[in-house]
């Protein structure tokens, strides 16, 4: 990457090439001439790629935007170029801001190069001024002559900057009230559209069910969205909704206004042909409000509360738009017995039914590594008969990436001149893909099935605006494919209609577009740990038999059944899937087509598990699979895992390199199971009889085991004659360890075993309890060697991955991690291996009593023994490598840097 003092260089000859022309001749450049002679230099002079980093479409060249920057594929500054004969004005920099908000892009430049203004997009775009940058300096609003001398200023632009977070930092600069996200004020605007129109239906219509209110709303909401939709991508006149309410309001029409949106319906439904306005219960009279209806109209331009500028729904992406339809999905209307109508926020809901929406970084991995991958190599005609599906589809994220994919690669194809054989209305090419072509391509070849019926018709709706995508006025055809007939609500996991009413029977359902009843790709996001009936999870544990009836898991088994010979799944799902005794069975049948696993961490906040993506084979046999990382939203290649390693370890290794699986086979060919050492029992559960006054015991908890101390706050008193599980008992010389093994991350992901000796305490007065596990020692090794191993960096990091999975969970040190860690075989008669042993116990000695030390002291004595402590530790580390023979710099790296 370019350096500051290069890019100030390269931003030097600009300015003086710029200087030289009069302000005439300057000014007599077109805006594409001075954004291609000076702008776009400016933005690579310091460090961005315009092949690689810049997005310049017909979307966004709605005169809003010239091109957006992105920092790592998430989008992260709009630039707005104008020619120097117009000066910048308060209007140019609105729309900006407006664009860059709609697209969720915090920052945005306006420029002639003359001058430069950068804006944010979080505080209200009504007053331009709040949204002008700030530094210490002042507003960030720099002229051409100033740009050498300000240049530290002008840094802020730069893809350095970006990626280091610094001008995210001057928004704490800030003292205006920032604005909420377009995702969350969009949500919170749709959610009071639907309280609004609920309550005027159980006002208005008190003979309607919850269900029809629920319905009719839901269809209004899609309906007035598409409208907006397609005004801002210019499909339709420019404000048509809000001139209908404008005129309604002026007295210029003599007709009810929801007999006018009637008439507009019935328009729609001609020229887009869809199911989105199709007749039925909407088109009754007595719904609505006239001052309801103007108030939502309204409020999808300018916001429920009016303050936020404009919506422009062209600019929201699909991604964002399918985050606001998952929240929406997530919250349902409850009657509450009166003519009103309560919002309960249905968190339950999402709970009950899986519900999360997948971020798009990681739904376009899985599309890219599924159908990019099958049909990369296929005619126009091949990718025609491909069938892709997403059995749980929700509102559409994997649908619309999918289809997007589909149609990028036909289009490039045409774009070669590689015309279809069959198919007469591919062998023509104009630029991009029509609506006639991208309907076939939706007809043939997706599909989705999903369980609520809401989630279906929103689906519906994102594949609607989709298609129209990047349309025109001109487009001759308007008409959508009926969406319907490839996007349907069932029970996916269900055939038996006595099990469920909306059992779906694969055999009969698609039958006309998939004559075979299997698919070539399923790809998606399975519900994870849906609550189920006792009768549904009886039927589904002797169809699919797999020993588990967690949705995912099912989902999965569906997956590999529906699934053609050679086809391919990717799924984004619980981590449990690697490492759990419950997914062993599911885990077997996918393992020889096993192409990925990419190890994702915590996805989603309100979800606790970790989760990981998989991509399947079926039929496939092969000896490795890649395993991949997550790392924010890029993943990373970390190697290949040969399958024979699973059956090593126990589970499917993801997450690692094959550096840390040679380290690994290292500590395993050179040690000898824990439990050949040691008895390994937990303590007792007296929690609930723990005294606060002085008693028979002193009692001990995981919290009070340190790494090589015991800590003197107890957390309580127990008397004897409670006491009557020998598991309570301390043994002498015994090991202590916490039972929970916490996951760590600062910054890097790891655990810590945490384990001390039972010395320099009176351990018959102490009883423990069942956070803490007792290693009895009945070796002819000392324990103190044997807690120098526990302790040790290299064993938590072999744990962390090649025990526990690389998980966040509730991680025991029972005999099962016990069996799994392992000594050095020491052979004492060797004269090097017993000078090494003994050189770790009389070092554990030296810590446990600076341990000791160190709690009796203060300041710099303190200080002092703090580093007597870390480099004692830091030398039975060196040991503990060397008795495994971890000896190569690199590999005792990779240890250190994943163990701080």
């Amino acid at each position: 990457m370019v350096t500051k003092e290069e890019a100030k260089e390269l931003v030097k000859v600009l300015v003086d090439e710029f200087l030289k022309y009069s302000k005439e001749e300057i000014d007599s450049k077109s805006e594409d001439q001075i954004r291609v002679e000076f702008i776009d230099p400016f933005f690579e002079a310091i460090g961005w790629d315009r092949r690689k980093d810049a997005e310049r479409n017909e979307q966004v060249l709605n005169g809003r935007a010239d091109y957006i920057l992105k920092n790592e594929n998430e989008k992260v500054l709009v630039i707005e170029a104008k020619k120097t004969s117009i000066k910048l004005s308060e209007s140019d920099g609105k729309q900006a801001v407006y664009y860059a908000y709609n697209s969720g892009i915090k920052f945005c430049v306006l420029t002639n190069f003359k001058q430069i203004r950068i804006y944010h997009a979080l505080s209200n775009p009504r007053d331009i001024d709040k949204n002008l940058l700030k530094d210490k300096k002042g507003y960030l609003w720099i002229n051409c002559e100033d740009y050498l001398e300000q240049f530290d200023r002008l840094w802020l632009l730069s893809k350095e900057s970006f990626q280091n977070g610094e001008i995210t930092k001057l928004l704490a600069l800030k003292d205006e009230r920032i604005n909420k996200p377009i995702d969350k004020s969009l949500l919170e605007d749709l959610l009071e559209i639907r309280k609004l129109l609920s309550n005027d239906l159980k006002k208005l219509r008190m003979e309607l069910s919850p269900d029809q209110v629920d319905e009719v709303v839901q269809i209004l909401v899609n309906r007035l969205i598409f409208m907006r939709s397609v005004e801002d991508r210019g499909l339709e006149a420019k404000d048509s909704l809000l001139k209908i309410v404008e005129d309604h309001e002026a007295g210029r029409s003599t007709r009810r206004l929801w007999e006018i949106l009637k008439t507009q319906f019935k328009i729609y439904n001609k020229e887009y042909d869809s199911k989105i306005f199709e007749d039925g219960l909407l088109e009754t009279d007595g719904f609505f409000d006239e001052s309801t209806l103007i108030k939502v109209i309204k409020s999808l331009y300018f916001g429920i509360h009016d303050n936020l500028g404009r919506y422009m729904f062209d600019a929201i992406p699909l991604d964002v738009l399918g985050i606001i339809y998952e929240q929406y999905l997530g919250i349902i209307l409850a009657g509450s017995g009166e003519k009103r109508v309560r919002l309960n926020s249905k968190t339950q809901k999402r709970k009950n039914m899986g519900i999360y929406y997948t971020p798009s970084y990681i739904v376009d991995y899985i599309v890219k590594n599924t159908i990019g991958t099958y049909i990369k190599d296929k005619s126009i005609d091949e990718i025609l008969e491909v069938k892709i599906l997403d059995p749980a589809c929700g509102s559409g994220s994997f649908i619309v990436k999918s289809f997007e994919e589909v149609c990028k690669r036909v289009e490039d194809l045409l774009r070669d001149g590689k015309f279809s054989q069959k198919w007469g209305i591919f062998n023509s090419f104009k630029g991009r893909l029509s609506i006639s072509q991208k309907s076939v391509i939706f007809e043939n070849c997706i599909f989705g099935v999903d369980l609520d019926e809401k989630a279906v018709e929103l689906a519906e709706l994102n594949v609607a605006l989709k298609i129209l995508e990047k349309e025109t006025r001109e487009t001759k055809r308007k008409v959508l494919p009926v969406l319907k007939n490839n996007l349907v609500c069932g029970n996916s996991l269900v055939e038996d209609r006595t099990i469920s009413k909306r059992a779906f029977n694969w055999s009969n359902e698609f039958k006309k577009q998939v004559s075979t009843g299997k698919f070539d790709i399923v790809v998606g996001n399975p519900p994870y740990g849906a609550e189920l009936p006792e009768e549904d999870r009886i039927y589904l544990e002797k169809r699919f038999k797999l020993g588990n009836t967690d949705t995912a898991c099912l989902f999965m088994g569906l997956a590999r059944e529906l699934l053609k010979d050679g086809g391919i799944n990717g799924f984004i799902i619980p981590k449990p899937f690697v490492y759990s005794s419950t997914w062993e069975n599911i885990r077997e049948r996918l393992i020889p087509g096993l192409i990925e696993i990419v190890d994702c961490g915590k996805v989603w906040k309100e979800v606790k598990l970790e989760q990981v993506i998989y991509v399947y084979k079926k039929g496939l046999n092969q000896e490795t699979y890649i395993t991949s990382v997550r790392k924010d939203k890029e993943i990373l290649f970390r190697g290949k895992i040969n399958k024979n390693a699973c059956k090593e370890f126990g589970f499917l290794l993801n997450g690692i390199c094959e550096e840390e699986l040679v380290i690994a086979r290292k500590i395993k060919d050179s040690g000898t199971s824990l439990n050949e050492f040691v008895k390994n029992q937990r303590g007792a559960m007296y929690q609930k009889s723990i005294l606060s006054k002085k008693s028979d015991f002193k009692v001990l908890g995981g919290a009070q085991v340190g790494r090589y101390y015991i800590n003197d706050n107890i957390k309580g008193y127990l008397a004897e004659k409670v006491v009557k599980d020998n598991n309570a008992k301390i043994q002498e010389n015994s090991i202590l360890v916490q039972n929970i093994v916490a996951h760590i991350e600062n910054p890097v992901d790891h655990i810590k075993i945490i384990a001390s000796l039972v010395k320099d305490i009176k351990y018959k007065d102490y009883i423990i309890l069942d956070t803490i596990n007792q290693l009895s020692n009945y070796s002819k090794l000392k324990s103190e060697f044997l807690i120098a191993m526990i302790n040790s960096k290299l064993i938590s990091w072999y744990a962390y991955r090649f025990i526990f999975g690389k998980a966040i969970r509730t991680m025991h040190f029972d005999n099962s991690v016990t069996e799994r860690i392992f000594i050095p075989k020491v052979n004492l008669e060797d004269k090097k291996e017993k000078n090494i042993y003994e050189k770790v116990i009389c070092l554990v000695d030296e810590v446990i009593k600076l341990e000791k030390d160190k709690n009796t002291m203060k300041g710099h004595e303190k200080d002092l023994v703090e580093r007597q402590l870390n480099n004692a530790k830091s030398e039975i580390d060196q040991y503990v490598f060397e008795l495994f023979g971890i000896r190569d710099e690199k590999e005792k790296q990779i240890i250190n840097s994943s163990c701080p």
